[in-house]
């Protein structure tokens, strides 16, 4: 389900750093000292890592989507896509890596 501004106003912080997920690869990372700060999640070579959009409230919401979906549409498929793609069954049930 998207975020929405009340629920990132709401958010408080909790001993753990946690993630509240919008969609796309993008999440508020919600520090235990109060913090938020925007990320897009992305796969480069295989590998999961994270970008910062800057900290909520100074970005809203709706300008961190912006940012995410420029940031999906100027960069090569290969670098930006959705951590799920690169997975593919085998024929005996076992999930194997197609990035090898």
């Amino acid at each position: 389900m998207p975020l929405t501004h009340y629920s990132l106003l709401n958010a408080q912080p909790r001993e753990k750093t946690y993630k509240l997920f919008d969609g796309h690869g993008l999440y508020l990372q919600v520090a235990p000292t109060g913090g938020k700060w925007w990320r897009v999640k992305y796969r480069l070579g295989g590998r999961e890592q994270c970008l910062s959009l800057g900290t909520f409230p100074t970005v809203a919401l709706k300008a961190a989507r912006h940012r995410c979906e420029e940031l999906r549409a100027s960069s090569p498929p290969e670098l930006i896509r959705p951590p799920s793609v690169g997975w593919q069954s085998s024929s005996s049930g076992r999930r194997t890596s197609r990035l090898k």
